[in-house]
């Protein structure tokens, strides 16, 4: 019986450690996703502005040579509709990328793998080993 008292000692010690990890890892990571995310707009302001000016020289010499060749406004507006409509697709599978690297899951994935060997390592009852000489 006493055995068994022993073992959920051992046991909720072993939770106790494991809550106490994954609070510590919460924290680092929301601090590194401070730091991220602050590093993250700053280059997302930089590059939209390259971006804007460029994409806009861009579509108005595209709209123009369409126009040019057909003259017709409305296959000009549909053309710089499709492609704008592309290019916001492109950039928010690219956004939601970013942001599923910022969840820093390979953390989780380490920290979970060492819960479940500490859990392990504690279901095994401890085994005495005598260092005196015999």
């Amino acid at each position: 019986m006493m055995e068994l008292f022993e073992d959920l000692i051992k046991y909720g010690t072993t939770w106790i450690h494991l809550l106490k990890n994954h609070l510590k890892v919460f924290k680092l990571e929301a601090k590194l996703a401070q730091l991220s995310f602050f590093r993250f707009c700053i280059a997302l302001v930089i590059i939209s502005n390259l971006l804007l000016t460029t994409w806009l020289s861009i579509i108005f010499i595209l709209s123009y040579e369409i126009f040019f060749h057909t003259s017709s406004l409305l296959i000009t507006g549909l053309f710089v509709f499709i492609v704008n409509l592309i290019l916001l697709c492109t950039i928010i599978i690219y956004a939601m990328n970013q942001i599923k690297n910022m969840q820093f899951q390979t953390s989780r994935k380490a920290m979970l793998l060492l819960a479940r060997k500490r859990i392990n390592h504690a279901d095994k009852p401890f085994e005495k080993t005598n260092s005196s000489t015999q």
